[in-house]
């Protein structure tokens, strides 16, 4: 059992990655025209490809998982996300206190 997500700080890692907001559509037009070109596009564009990572990951997990179906919508995953946290956190503290 890979239990690396069991573990509370990276669990929090897992949530922010899932709670990121994505680049408004404003922003990527206007810093994807030609004469703007630089660290700011290197950043928005790591951005978007990290918000397409997260969108093939829920849609991956939501044919695996059928508590994930609805996750297709950010704020269904941001549900999602903090009852997994939730859930560790009360893991850690059942353990810290001896139960199983």
């Amino acid at each position: 059992m890979n239990i690396r997500l069991l573990k509370i700080n990276a669990m929090k890692r897992f949530v922010r990655w899932l709670n990121q907001p994505e680049v408004h559509h404003s922003t990527v037009d206007y810093w994807a025209s030609s004469f703007c070109n630089g660290k700011e596009w290197e950043n928005i564009n790591e951005r978007l490809d990290s918000v397409q990572e997260r969108f093939s990951f829920c849609c991956n997990r939501s044919k695996k998982r059928k508590n994930w179906k609805s996750s297709m919508m950010r704020s269904e995953q941001h549900v999602i996300a903090n009852k997994l946290l939730h859930f560790i956190e009360q893991r850690y503290e059942r353990k810290k206190h001896g139960h199983k």
